[in-house]
């Protein structure tokens, strides 16, 4: 580390890192926001790219600086019917601009790798904070050697307390607010299921559907990588049961991690998919709270599951936890062909309820009233 007399090579290696994650994170920035790269407007398409002028169409007082084209309502001398049509514009401009967000809708490229950023950064953070959960494990176990405890005694009080859970709800809800208005911000096999099982078009159609959970679970499995490197292949630091935990039955697993798996992915799906007038307060990825109710579901349906079933509640995770133990068993027998299977059948079956019941908690999405705006179609 740093402490005491640092080293200048170190320093430098710091340095050489931090600027090196800068530079790749204005590059995956630009690579998910096309649209903001200055000097490309001619070069993305309307349907590729949200710019100002593209949101707020004719009555964007910037649209003439950034596309070149005459901007209206920005001049200081309109005719009268021109001022009178600059004002009816101005009166209109909340509603042109969330209906050109509405209507918005990246590339499939843009999705498919904000989908697999996303299943990535989820993925690495899980591994990365059960590896440093272990590590305060072992260290409260070794200070208590002394004591008169049972081991199950220990490991009552120790396993309850975690961190785990609050950093997935955290890195939840940031990757929500970077990325959920580009792709929807799944960034969860089992939410893509339920999205497609409900015939949310506006999150995935069916086209999307098998690309979409192949870039999260490969995600998932180079984020496997990645942790097991950082943690330089400590197998006991890395390796993530899959199964149930605090001798728990597998059915008592089985019914854990598929009802709060159905939890978090109808939570997604009411928070972002929402799209009928007649749900006016519904959240939505352009709206502030989406993002934090995914997190806070992920992060209460995780404290309520760890000592039970594992708290994985996604088969990214759990694909990547397979594979983080294959690198150190070298084999993805046993985890990934046993237990990682039933989780992700579990999981899946949760995606496909958390469909159904959306479906019937939401019966006016699938009912269109041609007197409503955007219904008449």
């Amino acid at each position: 580390g740093l402490s005491g007399n640092a080293q200048p090579v170190l320093v430098l290696v710091y340095l050489s890192f931090q600027v090196g994650s800068a530079i790749l994170a204005a590059t995956l920035f630009y690579l998910t926001h096309p649209e903001e790269i200055p000097g490309v407007e001619g070069l993305i398409s309307d349907a590729e790219g949200l710019g100002c002028d593209r949101a707020c169409g004719a009555v964007c007082p910037c649209a003439g600086v950034r596309s070149g084209k005459q901007s209206y309502g920005a001049t200081s001398s309109l005719d009268s019917a021109g001022a009178a049509a600059g004002m009816a514009a101005d009166g209109q401009e909340s509603e042109v601009l969330a209906s050109n967000r509405s209507t918005y809708r990246a590339s499939v490229p843009v999705r498919l790798l904000s989908e697999f950023i996303g299943s990535f950064a989820i993925v690495a953070t899980f591994g990365l904070s059960t590896a440093c959960n272990t590590l305060v494990q072992h260290d409260v176990q070794a200070t208590s050697k002394t004591t008169t405890q049972s081991p199950s005694n220990l490991s009552s009080e120790v396993l309850p307390v975690t961190s785990v859970p609050w950093a997935m709800g955290a890195i939840v809800l940031s990757m929500g607010y970077a990325l959920g208005k580009i792709s929807g911000g799944h960034f969860n096999p089992a939410i893509t299921i339920a999205a497609v099982f409900s015939r949310r078009s506006s999150a995935v159609t069916y086209a999307e559907f098998l690309p979409t959970i192949t870039v999260q679970v490969g995600g998932g499995m180079l984020a496997a990588l990645v942790y097991t490197c950082v943690n330089r292949g400590n197998g006991n630091l890395t390796r993530i049961s899959i199964g149930p935990k605090n001798e728990n039955s597998f059915f008592m697993a089985a019914a854990t991690e598929t009802f709060f798996t159905l939890v978090v992915a109808f939570v997604a799906l009411c928070s972002t998919t929402v799209t009928s007038p007649k749900y006016f307060r519904a959240p939505h990825v352009y709206g502030y709270s989406f993002a934090l109710t995914m997190g806070m579901a992920v992060a209460s349906a995780g404290f309520a599951t760890e000592n039970i079933s594992g708290g994985l509640l996604n088969p990214a995770i759990t694909v990547g936890a397979a594979t983080g133990n294959a690198i150190w068993r070298q084999t993805f027998i046993g985890d990934f062909l046993w237990n990682g299977l039933k989780y992700i059948l579990w999981q899946s079956l949760a995606g496909v309820g958390a469909g159904l019941v959306f479906i019937l908690a939401h019966p006016m999405e699938y009912k269109r009233d041609p007197l409503l705006p955007g219904e008449n179609s």
